[in-house]
């Protein structure tokens, strides 16, 4: 009886040193993850991930971890929806009044909406963080809530809001001496007053931002900028020192760079712009050489090589060159499949380290998300095979099977990305049609008409179903001006909507709507601004975003 209390007194005092040198343990790694958090944030996530069950730790070291490891995360792009933990997090560090690692998580609260898609609930998070990190002394933090305010209003067309947050961003992360950070900020807000038609001001920040690049030598920026300087330059027609900008960019990138492929890609517009299709397609040429297996990069450059094909009257060069365009559209829907999956494995992984219990169950759901990803696989394998075999048939059979891919994308896509890609499709191919001159023209009708059997049916000619297609993506833009501006004529109605579509061109509109001359169609345009009370350089967009009650498009 009295060698027990000396047991058990013994016990405790290995228990408490065992737990101290825990802690101690715990610490040291934690300090490790911080120092690597800012250069290396895959090296700082895979020493977190050395600790197999963090649910084990005490309270405060497990809310340390999960903060730590959402950073870490974010910064090296990996998924962050799944990270719901962090609202507790944050709450932790409420209760115990630890301001800036609850402005930190709420800061990371707002960036698991924004990932989800859900931006109403994104902003009241970040304005949350910005409540709380106001009563710390952190201008770093600060200006993270600014800039990604700025962001979340950006795609909102909230673009007074995002201006001011982006300069609010600029602000606190000069105080930081983050100037990587401050030099995107720049470019934010250039970009806010890029949408308001405000090239000059654009110009100045990102030349701003150009300066400071070069100043602290940050070399992705000081490409990116002059990237910028020169997507901006070609906006305002400015080919020649666009140019300039883009071989500058060029010569500071380097030669094992995937981002050269976007400096040529911008090198291609301008030559198209200027109307020098063998320039633009060698660009093009070199884009591709140096561009990787981006899928959405690939997406866009086979766009542009359709259209400058087109243009020169290279139609079947440019029915190739679309049919690879949609075969690397088909590609991204497939890697996001294959992302989404691959999310549903690892949370299932984290899931199953909690408990005993719990591993009977995630092992029978990760049974059926490998069963589901060999069916996803054979579909898109069947899938494969099918277009190999449909290249070796007719011109006709091609056309076909492009049409009939987009339709498949199209059950796949959201509702208004479906609706954008019908009435691009559709609208490509009148203007297509109309451009042919007419012994051309009757000698491919049997292709348009096969290709417009397939995309309409019998209901509805061409014309009336892409006048359909262009109200519901503007949600029902054509009705409200009707019954807004009562004076205004039917083709007037349609010219409003037209305007209204980015990158549509007076020439289009024109064609289209089979009006005499785009001088015709530019006439029209001042005698609806007449009618409407909108200036006379006004934006059609901006104008009936304010003056009618919901937005036009995404």
């Amino acid at each position: 009886m009295k060698i027990t209390p000396v047991i058990f007194g013994c016990i405790v005092v290995i228990l408490a040193f065992a737990c101290q040198n825990r802690a101690k343990k715990d610490d040291m790694l934690f300090a490790g993850v911080e120092r690597q958090l800012k250069q290396q944030p895959d090296s700082a996530l895979a020493l977190l991930h050395t600790i197999t069950d963090p649910e084990a730790l005490g309270p405060e070291a497990f809310n340390k971890y999960l903060l730590l490891e959402i950073q870490a995360k974010d910064k090296s792009n990996n998924d962050i929806t799944a990270d719901t933990l962090i609202f507790g997090a944050k709450d932790y560090y409420l209760k115990r009044r630890e301001f800036l690692p609850a402005a930190t998580a709420a800061f990371y609260c707002g960036r698991v909406r924004y990932k989800q898609g859900l931006m109403e609930e994104a902003t009241r998070a970040y304005l949350e963080a910005e409540h709380l990190a106001a009563k710390t002394n952190a201008p770093n933090i600060k200006g993270l809530i600014q800039g990604n305010l700025c962001t979340v209003c950006l795609e909102q067309d909230l673009l007074d809001e995002a201006m001011m947050r982006g300069k609010n961003a600029m602000v606190w992360f000069n105080a930081a001496e983050n100037h990587k950070n401050e030099i995107k900020a720049m470019l934010r807000v250039g970009n806010c007053f890029l949408y308001h038609g405000e090239a000059d001001s654009t110009l100045y920040y990102c030349r701003e931002g150009m300066a400071l690049a070069d100043r602290y030598q940050i070399p992705e920026l000081q490409v990116i900028t002059r990237q910028n300087i020169a997507v901006t330059l070609l906006e305002r027609g400015n080919h020649a020192l666009a140019k300039l900008f883009l071989q500058e960019a060029l010569a500071l990138s380097k030669e094992d760079d995937t981002s050269r492929a976007k400096i040529f890609l911008s090198m291609a517009k301008v030559f198209h712009a200027e109307q020098q299709a063998d320039s633009a397609l060698y660009y093009i040429g070199q884009s591709q050489a140096s561009g990787g297996g981006d899928p959405y990069f690939l997406a866009s450059l086979w766009e542009l090589q359709a259209l400058i094909e087109e243009d020169a009257g290279l139609w079947p060069q440019a029915l190739e060159s679309y049919s690879k365009y949609m075969d690397y559209v088909f590609e991204t829907f497939d890697d996001d499949r294959s992302a989404a999956l691959l999310d549903i494995q690892k949370k299932y992984d984290y899931e199953r380290l909690k408990s005993e219990a719990g591993r009977k169950v995630i092992r029978t759901q990760y049974t059926a998300i490998l069963l589901l990803c060999l069916l996803v696989s054979a579909l898109v394998v069947t899938s494969y095979l099918f277009r190999r075999a449909a290249h070796s048939h007719r011109k006709v059979l091609k056309a076909e099977e492009t049409v009939n891919s987009l339709m498949a994308i199209n059950k796949n896509l959201a509702s208004n990305d479906k609706i954008r890609y019908q009435f691009d499709i559709l609208k490509d191919m009148i203007l297509l049609e109309e451009s042919l001159s007419q012994e051309k023209r009757e000698k491919e009708e049997w292709l348009f008409q096969k290709v417009y059997k397939i995309m309409l049916g019998k209901d509805l000619s061409k014309k009336e179903r892409l006048y359909q297609t262009l109200n519901k993506l503007q949600y029902g833009l054509y009705d409200k001006l009707r019954e807004r501006y009562p004076s205004l004529t039917e083709e007037e109605l349609y010219i409003c909507c037209f305007a209204c579509v980015e990158g549509m061109r007076n020439m289009d509109i024109s064609v289209i709507l089979n009006i005499s001359s785009v001088n015709m169609v530019q006439k029209k345009r001042s005698e609806i601004r007449k009618k409407t009370g909108m200036s006379s350089r006004g934006n059609f967009r901006n104008f009936f975003d304010k003056h009618l009650s919901k937005r036009i498009t995404e």
